[in-house]
């Protein structure tokens, strides 16, 4: 599924420009799943789904924010993995520890 170009965000990593956009986020406790969608900016081809795991501070107020430089970095990892963001094809989802970033 195609994201929509309002409300996202353009990131150029590498060269590439992609969009990408918060889709979903729910809460547990202190923790917190933050779903992202990113796809490239110029060309139609497969949407990469991340969920990504953060861990609340002791006062499970609120989080830290998912942050371009992190994007940038999920847009790595994910095409090391095989992401192909210029082939049409089915989504690529990934699952993000707080850890790794």
């Amino acid at each position: 599924m195609a994201i929509r170009k309002l409300g996202s965000r353009k990131i150029v990593v590498d060269g590439e420009s992609f969009l990408w956009k918060i889709r979903q986020k729910s809460k547990d406790d202190c923790e917190e799943r933050i779903g992202v969608g990113i796809q490239h900016a110029d060309e139609a081809g497969a949407t990469l789904i991340v969920s990504i795991r953060r861990f609340r501070p002791s006062d499970c107020v609120k989080t830290n924010p998912v942050l371009p430089k992190e994007v940038a970095d999920i847009i790595r990892k994910a095409i090391s993995k095989g992401w192909k963001p210029r082939k049409v094809g089915p989504q690529f989802v990934l699952d993000m520890e707080e850890s790794e970033s």
